[in-house]
C-alpha cells in the first residue's frame, strides 16, 4: 500500500520495484496501492518511487520478509467398516486427498499392531486375507508431498466360517435316515414293478392263437385212397400216372 503527497502540486505516477533491481515492475497514474506474489522465501526491498505535476520524484522502501508458506495436512479415509469369514480375502478401499498438494505414500497396517504390513506409491486400495475370528482394526495411513501424514480406521469383523463339515458332523443320523427311506422307496417300486411284469407276460401267450390241427382222415376215406392208388401205375418211360388197365403211355407213347 503505497501513497504519495505533493505540496505544491499533485503526484500523477507511482511505480513499483519489488525486488529492488533497478527495474519498476508496475506503474499506476492514480494509486501506489497494488499486489505481488512471491515464489520463493526470502526477504526482499520493495520501492515505490513517486513522481508530481513538475516532474519531481522521491522513492521510499519497504523490506517483505517471504517465509515457507504453511503445509495443509493431507486427510485419509479407509472405507467402511466390513464383516468377513475366516479366510476370505477383504478389500480395504483406503483413499487420500491434499488439498496443496499430491498423496505419495499410501501404507496399512492391517491389525494395528504398529507395523505397517503393505505400502504403495500410487493407490490406497488392497485386499487382505484374515486366518482367525475376531474384530480388528485395520489403520491407513497416507503421506503427502511435504512428509505431513493423516490417518484414518476401518473395523474388521472376522467371524468363524459355517463349514459344511460341521453340519455333517451334527446331522449326521438325519442324512443316514433320509438315505435308508430312499433305498427303502426304491426297493418297494422295483417290487412293485415286477409282478406287473409277470402279469403282462400271461396275457401276451393268451393272444397268440395256437396253430389249428389238421383234422385226421376218416378210416373209410384212407381205404378208398388206398384202393384208388391200387388202380393206379406210373409209366416207367415218363413217370406219368396210368390207369392200371392201360397199355400204353398216353403221353410218350411207351408200352407199360
Amino acid at each position: 500500500i503505497g501513497t504519495g503527497t505533493d505540496p505544491d502540486g499533485t503526484i500523477v505516477l507511482y511505480e513499483w520495484d519489488f525486488t529492488t533491481d533497478g527495474t519498476y515492475d508496475t506503474t499506476n497514474t492514480t494509486s501506489g496501492t497494488t499486489t505481488h506474489i512471491y515464489a520463493t522465501p526470502g526477504i526482499y526491498n520493495a520501492t515505490l518511487k513517486v513522481t508530481d505535476d513538475g516532474d519531481a520524484t522521491d522513492t521510499d522502501n519497504v523490506t517483505i520478509t517471504v517465509t515457507e508458506a504453511a503445509n495443509l495436512l493431507p486427510e485419509a479415509d479407509a472405507g467402511d467398516d466390513q464383516e468377513v469369514d475366516v479366510d476370505q480375502a477383504v478389500t480395504l478401499n483406503g483413499s487420500g486427498t491434499d488439498d496443496d498438494g499430491t498423496i505419495v505414500l499410501y501404507e496399512w497396517d492391517f491389525e494395528n499392531d504398529g507395523t505397517w504390513d503393505w505400502s504403495s506409491t500410487t493407490t490406497g486400495v488392497t485386499t487382505h486375507t484374515y486366518t482367525s475370528a475376531g474384530t480388528f482394526t485395520a489403520r491407513l495411513r497416507v503421506t503427502d508431498n511435504d512428509g505431513a501424514t493423516a490417518t484414518d480406521d476401518a473395523t474388521i469383523e472376522v467371524k468363524e466360517k459355517e463349514a459344511e463339515a460341521d453340519f455333517l458332523s451334527e446331522y449326521w443320523w438325519l442324512l443316514l435316515i433320509i438315505i435308508i427311506i430312499v433305498i427303502l422307496v426304491i426297493i418297494l417300486l422295483a417290487k412293485r414293478k415286477k409282478p406287473e411284469e409277470e402279469e403282462e407276460e400271461p396275457a401276451e401267450e393268451e393272444e397268440e392263437a395256437p396253430p389249428e390241427e389238421e383234422p385226421e382222415e376218416a378210416p373209410e376215406e384212407e381205404e378208398a385212397a388206398e384202393e384208388e392208388k391200387a388202380d393206379m401205375k406210373e409209366c416207367p418211360n415218363c413217370g406219368t400216372v396210368l390207369a392200371a388197365d392201360d397199355a400204353e403211355c398216353f403221353m410218350c407213347g411207351a408200352k407199360v
